[in-house]
């Protein structure tokens, strides 16, 4: 793995709009579009979880999930490693 490549292809194609977008903007959407998907807010932050370490195990983000992550993950998927 190139650890010096901090770009994934979502930030490539959202190009200067993922430049001037505040992480905590990110996370609003991105929890605004579980919530608009008919998931329950206690458990928007475990499905983020188990996405960051869906994307992580398959090459598409170099950002490791943290330790805590990963166990959120786990208890929201009980067939993950």
């Amino acid at each position: 793995m190139n650890l010096k490549n901090l770009h994934n292809v979502y930030q490539d194609n959202l190009g200067r709009v993922f430049d001037d977008t505040p992480k905590a903007v990110f996370a609003a959407i991105a929890a605004s579009a579980y919530e608009q998907g008919g998931t329950a807010w206690d458990d928007i932050a475990s499905r983020i979880a188990h996405e960051w370490c869906c994307l992580y195990d398959s090459g598409v983000l170099h950002n490791r999930p943290t330790k805590h992550v990963r166990e959120v993950a786990r208890k929201s998927d009980p067939f993950r490693e």
